[in-house]
């Protein structure tokens, strides 16, 4: 429960500005990966792809094809991606680290800045997907790659004061409504799984708030790096009723 009202109270920036009229954050020529929420995280996810056994390291081999499907969707102007893998010891035997792997991602991302680094992401994920033998990896849902969040909302507005960003009834039977848009007949959701229990499925009438917020609150709200109540709401505060 502190996880998902954390980030469903997680201070908005100063400036109350609309996504449309935001300027996407570019990363400076050497950057930290770290210090880009949302890109980091979607570079965590196509490492986990490729970890499927969740031993924290991935063969060499395996990482530097990742890297050429990503390098393959990078502009021509860019780099190419052998300057990044190449300065790593080349033996077949070695296994990479995430923090490895994040250092590369890092090179691309000062390269393409946030919002393009995240779009190469994206367009990679399809073939990154295929490179682990564990069939389960191949067919099993990513929140952060799998699931449209648009009919959730778009953060039109921010809510400076955080002791405004009550969430009211309608909003959590939309969010449940969303979520149970998934079941299938058995109540199922279709494509998702317990990514920290690693069970094979979801029952929508059993879905606990960790789930929750691994599969709809956080993929939903970090590329507006906003709260839930930010990304669902459409006033500039929601005051609480007591």
């Amino acid at each position: 429960a502190d996880a998902f009202l954390a980030w469903l109270y997680l201070p908005a920036p100063e400036e109350s500005i609309a996504p449309e009229a935001a300027v996407p954050e570019i990363a400076p020529p050497t950057c930290r990966i770290c210090d880009f929420p949302y890109a980091k995280s979607v570079s965590h996810e196509l490492f986990t792809m490729l970890d499927p056994d969740d031993s924290k390291a991935v063969e060499y081999i395996v990482c530097v094809h990742a890297m050429n499907i990503i390098g393959a969707s990078l502009p021509s102007t860019v780099f190419n991606i052998k300057d990044i893998v190449t300065n790593e010891s080349t033996d077949p035997c070695r296994t990479i680290s995430e923090e490895v792997w994040q250092s590369w991602m890092a090179k691309i991302l000062a390269a393409l800045g946030e919002e393009d680094f995240v779009a190469v992401c994206r367009r990679s994920v399809a073939e990154v997907r295929k490179l682990p033998t564990s069939t389960r990896v191949q067919t099993r849902w990513n929140p952060w790659f799998d699931i449209d969040f648009n009919d959730l909302g778009t953060c039109k507005c921010r809510i400076p004061e955080v002791e405004h960003r009550a969430i009211t009834l309608q909003q959590l039977q939309m969010l449940r409504a969303f979520f149970l848009n998934f079941a299938d007949d058995q109540g199922v959701l279709t494509g998702w799984w317990d990514r920290f229990n690693r069970i094979d499925c979801i029952y929508g009438a059993a879905l606990n708030l960790h789930q929750l917020v691994d599969w709809v609150v956080f993929p939903a709200t970090a590329p507006y790096r906003c709260s839930f109540v930010e990304l669902v709401g459409t006033r500039h505060e929601q005051r609480t009723s007591w």
